[in-house]
This record gives structure tokens, C-alpha cells and sequence, in this order.
């Protein structure tokens, strides 16, 4: 193997450690509904009672607050996502893509999915399940959708079949569900 294939391998496995170490933990989000400066899962806590127990809003100031910005989702499909804040971004997945904006601006700091589907790609498994969601992170409790599989849209009639594994013992085995794609080669 030549030096420089050998350092970029290297550089991506540190890159991979590094967002690995400043993932949320088991306790950071079995502790979410203590925290509610951040919201890491769906319905502020493993309650799902979607309560903030913060009190700069109240009944007294309700009525006097303003919108600062918007953001448009983008998406013809029913959008509706309830976003998840971590560290002042909020996170916010539809159904054609995810993207990271900053909680205080409303600037979109990164989009993803568009770039591969501007490209001639389409999500295979949105394209045999549109109704689906295919969520698959975190696997004790799917409310993420993680995990794609692209083919060229020209390849669309070659998808025989693509799921997403929701058998018990696949949520055993890692922190998402996986996706299993058959695809004719010919």
C-alpha cells in the first residue's frame, strides 16, 4: 500500500473515533428530561411527555413572543418532525432529508440527501415504501431515519426488494436497524 492511501485511511478512522467519543451516551439520553437545554430524543424524554419544565416562558409573556426566523422544510410530503437540540443546533429529518441549523439564526449549517438525489440517485427504500418512514436509529427505538441505500434512477426497476430489519434480535446488535437491499445485477 503506498504511504498516502495508508495516512488517509488513518485520518478517516481518527475522524470516525472523534465523532464517535462526542456521541450522546446511554445516560445522556435516558437523562434527557433533566436537561432541558438540549433535547436528544423524541418527546423530551423516554416519558414522551413532551414537557419543559423551564420557566422563561409562562402565561404572563406568551402572548408577547415573536417569531425570529423560519426555515421552510422543503418537502411536498406531510412534514411534520419534531427536531432534536443538541449544543444549540437543531437537528431536523423530513422525509427527502436532514439538516443541521443553528437554533439561534435559523442558518442551515449542512443538508444532506440532496446532493446525491441532484446527482441522479434515488433512495431506494423510499421508492418501494413511500408511505414508510424507514426509521432506524436508535434500534430500541426507531425515530431516526439513518440508513439509506442510493441506486441510479435509471437502476430504479432493478430494486427487488429493500426493508428495513425490525426483527428483535437486530436491536441487539447495534445502535440502528439495518436496511437489506436486493438488487438484480444483469
Amino acid at each position: 500500500m503506498n504511504a498516502r492511501f495508508v495516512s488517509r485511511v488513518a485520518a478517516l478512522a481518527l475522524g470516525a473515533i472523534t465523532t464517535l467519543a462526542s456521541a450522546q451516551s446511554l445516560a445522556d439520553l435516558r437523562n434527557d428530561a433533566a436537561t432541558p437545554g438540549d433535547v436528544t430524543t423524541y418527546g423530551m424524554g423516554w416519558s414522551q411527555q413532551r414537557f419543559s419544565p423551564l420557566k422563561q416562558i409562562n402565561v404572563g409573556n406568551a402572548g408577547k413572543l415573536q417569531a425570529l426566523w423560519n426555515l421552510s422544510l422543503d418537502n411536498s410530503a406531510n412534514a411534520s418532525s419534531q427536531p432534536l437540540v443538541i449544543d444549540g443546533t437543531m437537528y431536523v429529518a423530513s422525509h427527502t432529508h436532514t439538516m443541521a441549523v443553528d437554533a439561534l439564526t435559523g442558518r442551515i449549517k449542512w443538508k444532506t440527501i440532496h446532493t446525491i438525489v441532484e446527482a441522479g440517485y434515488i433512495d431506494a427504500f423510499r421508492a418501494c415504501h413511500p408511505a414508510d418512514p424507514g426509521m432506524t436509529m436508535p434500534s430500541w427505538d426507531p425515530h431516526v431515519r439513518l440508513d439509506y441505500v442510493f441506486v441510479p434512477q435509471a437502476y430504479r426497476d432493478r430494486i427487488a426488494a429493500i426493508d428495513v430489519v425490525r426483527d428483535p434480535r437486530a436491536s441487539s446488535a447495534s445502535d440502528h436497524l439495518p436496511v437489506v437491499a436486493d438488487l438484480t445485477i444483469r
